[in-house]
């Protein structure tokens, strides 16, 4: 079985998600009916996730949805225990109560001449200090770039009605480069926004 820690965000279906994802692959991933017992540290909770109402979470798509796993938390021990498991994908654990700092909308992008504008919506905003807008260039050899922050636009805090944000990224170099936001509240709590196309 291989194991691989992620230290990104993976938010599921609404609910606050710690920081921290586990994507496993069994060399056998089917009719398992397996145990697993998953010790948590309540360092990684912050952000407002309530340890009393931890549960795990399971995406078969990389992230995009999450199944919400029935399971025995166990606050003394640290653990929660999740039985009957008949295949893995990617794990993480979250608070089945607590609602996401940021809805997002809509992420699209038009590409112009030297110029790609990014349009977002968030339907509603909590505690939301702002966007990092972040991106990676196609090198030679098809390799991408590390990514690096382009700049930071600022949240509205706190608002139930939807809002319009745009970036312009000017003067680019032909190529292909990838987009995406990070969304950072004001507790210093983070998750990305992937742009789905590439320009």
């Amino acid at each position: 079985t291989t194991i691989i820690r992620g230290v990104e965000r993976k938010e599921s279906n609404g609910n606050l998600a710690i920081a921290r994802y586990y994507d496993i692959s069994p060399s056998i991933n089917t009719g398992l009916n397996a145990t697993v017992v998953y010790r948590y540290n309540p360092s990684e909770l912050g952000g407002g996730i309530s340890e009393s109402n931890l549960v795990m979470f399971k995406s078969t798509d990389n992230g995009s949805t999450w199944i919400q796993l029935a399971g025995l938390l166990n606050t003394d021990n640290k653990t929660i225990t999740v039985s009957g498991v008949n295949d893995f994908s990617i794990w993480t654990f979250g608070d089945k109560n607590a609602p996401l700092p940021v809805e997002l909308h809509s992420f699209t992008a038009n590409a112009g001449t030297r110029t790609v504008r990014l349009n977002w919506t968030t339907a509603s905003e909590i505690n939301n200090s702002g966007f990092e807008i972040q991106k990676q260039f196609l090198r030679s050899g098809n390799q991408y770039s590390e990514w690096e922050i382009v700049s930071f636009v600022t949240g509205k805090g706190t608002k139930s009605t939807p809002t319009n944000y745009s970036y312009d990224d000017r003067k680019i170099n032909s190529g292909k480069y990838h987009y995406r936001l990070r969304q950072i509240d004001f507790n210093g709590n983070f998750r990305y926004f992937e742009l789905k196309n590439n320009h």
